[in-house]
């Protein structure tokens, strides 16, 4: 009976529990930001210029809680994005990305535009065929 009520609550909790890191390749320069600011690229890489800065990591119960995971440290991390996603590790739920910053003109002048109010952040999650 115990465990029932174990699985149950793990199961509507949703993963309260999960963690997830940043580890950079290099010091941060760019300010914090909304979640939904981050590029989540799950079939391939970047389309622009960009460089890689450093790797995430996430555990939890199922792996599309912990992308959501990585995507949130991404953007305590000023990243514009995370690509290179494996889910395939020992165990479900535990997920490792490549943490990006786009390095063309553009990047730069959408963030200045985010940061003065002039442009509405919008859901980026970009799948490739």
């Amino acid at each position: 009976m115990f465990l029932r009520w174990a699985l149950a609550t793990l199961t509507l909790s949703g993963c309260a529990s999960g963690k997830a890191s940043y580890e950079p390749l290099e010091p941060a320069t760019a300010a914090p930001r909304a979640a939904e600011q981050v590029d989540v690229l799950l079939d391939g890489a970047p389309e622009r210029p960009f460089r890689v800065v450093g790797d995430l990591r996430a555990s939890c119960i199922e792996s599309p809680r912990s992308i959501e995971l990585m995507r949130a440290e991404a953007a305590r991390a000023g990243l514009d994005g995370i690509y290179w996603i494996d889910c395939a590790g020992s165990g479900a739920g535990r997920c490792t990305a490549k943490g990006f910053v786009y390095t063309d003109g553009e990047a730069r002048e959408a963030h200045d535009a985010l940061a003065e109010g002039r442009e509405q952040p919008i859901e980026r999650v970009v799948h490739r065929e």
